[in-house]
């Protein structure tokens, strides 16, 4: 503290300080200078910035708030307390912020980035992918950006554009580690567990001691099933460290998977010799016991590991569904909502956990609540829609039940489910059964097919009433021009005119017969 920091060399050492993570030494720096000084934007802007950092948002509102007042148009201040406000869960007050923000420039990287996360965090995809094209016009090239765009693109079901988005991330930020976790869970997703192991491996081969890939590489190699090499990756972890619990923890999840449950206990015995408060050890400790059926040993795992780290959602759903297998049910439900409050909007398992369980008890309407809402956080989920169809028919609401269709079949086409549901007992009358052979024809023919034989229908009738146009259109010429006086080649003209239109159609008609051959795409309607 002996030299004297001028301002813009005070806030570059602060900045030093919170980007290196030592948050008390820039509190104590800042306010060692308070008083010199007092009425600076960027000083309380810093302030603010510590306390929202270290998870205390209330305390950083009175200095953003003051900062705000001395410049309302302040950029930087208004995005601060946007996200002071989103940490509060008031994300209407937030999105105020974000307005006055966007007003003063629309085009400011950050603005752009925080409306993809906020419409993303409210479950508005497609308008956060409107902000998205946004970013690209002005040619915005933040990771942030793109990671948020990914999010989005997964969420509506467009994977290989969330995959796009995930990598351009990467390019531009190769230590976006967020960005590489979420572009291995599409790999996954799209059954290619290969890619994403190939994903960290590529990683590894410039960070070969980074202990988070080399942990998701032991997951990735289990979602191939190639448990021998997973293994021999955990055991890696614990050679290169024999004081971190991670590579115990992951060889316990090896074995776990491999029904080893006793050799899978001694591996996190291990880990909580070396971390006795670990969170991972205590949570596959309370799920293999829950396996085992030992109730006591498991609630008493899951109970230490939430206390090891209490917002962590993973232990929280794990938890729960031990609660269920022991019938507390009170208590499970209690869980489920905390961990949806907490994880809104990405808390789709947990909805249809509680739809489910709603659905075993007989209560259909709950269940169909909790469906509905998860559809509507991720619309690309289409296996929400057969549950919820079964629901409707179960309660007699059969009328309300060709949207549900509609959607299922453009993204599964006809499917053993459909096949299902055309058999079931409350769509056997007539207009049921018609309504069902129409979504098989929709869901049988690709869209090129239909869209030619509807052009084929439309060409059909218009060739047939053609006389009867041509006759319409002379007609009205002739009673036209007597009564308006207008002579009568103007009836002439009009029944030429209709005339041409009806010989292009004709033409029209038998340049596609010779050439339908080849237009027509190979897949022919099949009988219903």
């Amino acid at each position: 503290m002996d030299e004297w920091l001028d301002l813009p060399d005070l806030i570059d050492r602060v900045h030093d300080y919170l980007e290196m993570g030592l948050y008390d030494a820039a509190v104590k720096l800042l306010e060692h200078y308070q008083e010199m000084y007092p009425g600076e934007v960027e000083m309380l802007q810093l302030f603010g910035r510590v306390h929202s950092e270290t998870g205390e948002p209330r305390k950083a509102l009175p200095y953003l708030k003051k900062a705000l007042k001395l410049e309302k148009a302040n950029i930087e201040t208004l995005l601060s307390l946007f996200f002071v406000y989103t940490q509060l869960d008031q994300l209407a007050k937030a999105r105020a912020f974000l307005v006055r923000a966007e007003k003063i420039d629309p085009e400011h990287e950050l603005v752009i980035s925080s409306y993809i996360w906020y419409y993303n965090e409210t479950s508005q995809y497609e308008t956060a992918l409107i902000y998205f094209k946004k970013a690209e016009d002005f040619h915005i090239d933040n990771p942030e950006v793109y990671h948020n765009a990914g999010i989005a693109f997964q969420r509506l079901g467009h994977l290989n554009r969330s995959k796009l988005c995930f990598k351009t991330a990467l390019e531009l930020n190769p230590s976006f580690d967020e960005s590489r976790d979420f572009l291995a869970d599409v790999h996954i997703m799209q059954g290619h567990p290969e890619k994403s192991i190939d994903l960290y491996r590529m990683h590894l081969q410039t960070s070969p001691k980074n202990i988070r890939s080399l942990s998701r590489l032991v997951f990735c190699l289990c979602q191939s099933e190639r448990m021998d090499e997973a293994g021999e990756a955990a055991r890696n972890i614990i050679e290169l460290y024999p004081n971190s619990a991670v590579g115990y923890v992951d060889l316990a999840y090896v074995q776990t998977n491999e029904n080893q449950h006793d050799a899978a206990l001694e591996s996190i015995k291990r880990a909580l010799d070396v971390s006795p408060y670990d969170a991972e050890a205590l949570r596959l400790k309370g799920i293999i016991h829950s396996e085992k059926g030992n109730e006591l040993v498991a609630e008493d795992s899951f109970k230490s590991a939430l206390s090891a780290d209490r917002d962590n959602a993973e232990i929280m759903r794990d938890y729960y569904h031990h609660l269920r297998s022991v019938k507390k049910y009170g208590e499970m439900e209690k869980l489920v909502r905390q961990v949806i409050k907490q994880e809104y909007p990405y808390c789709n398992e947990d909805l249809w956990f509680l739809a489910d369980y709603h659905r075993e008890q007989g209560r259909n309407k709950r269940a169909f609540q909790f469906l509905r809402k998860a559809y509507q956080l991720m619309p690309s989920d289409i296996d929400l829609l057969p549950p919820m169809i079964d629901i409707l028919l179960d309660e007699g609401h059969s009328a309300y039940i060709a949207p549900f269709f509609l959607r299922y079949i453009e993204k599964t086409g006809w499917n053993e489910v459909m096949q299902d549901f055309a058999r079931h007992k409350r769509l056997r009358g007539k207009w049921a059964q018609e309504g069902l052979r129409m979504f098989r024809y929709f869901g049988q023919n690709p869209a090129e097919y239909r869209t030619f034989v509807f052009a084929s229908y439309v060409k059909k009738y218009l060739l047939f009433f053609s006389p009867v146009i041509l006759g319409g259109v002379a007609l009205i010429g002739f009673v036209f021009s007597h009564l308006a006086g207008i002579p009568v080649l103007l009836c002439i003209l009009a029944g030429a005119l209709a005339g041409w239109l009806a010989g292009s159609y004709i033409r029209f008609n038998r340049r596609n017969a010779a050439t339908r051959r080849s237009s027509i795409p190979p897949q022919q309607p099949k009988r219903t």
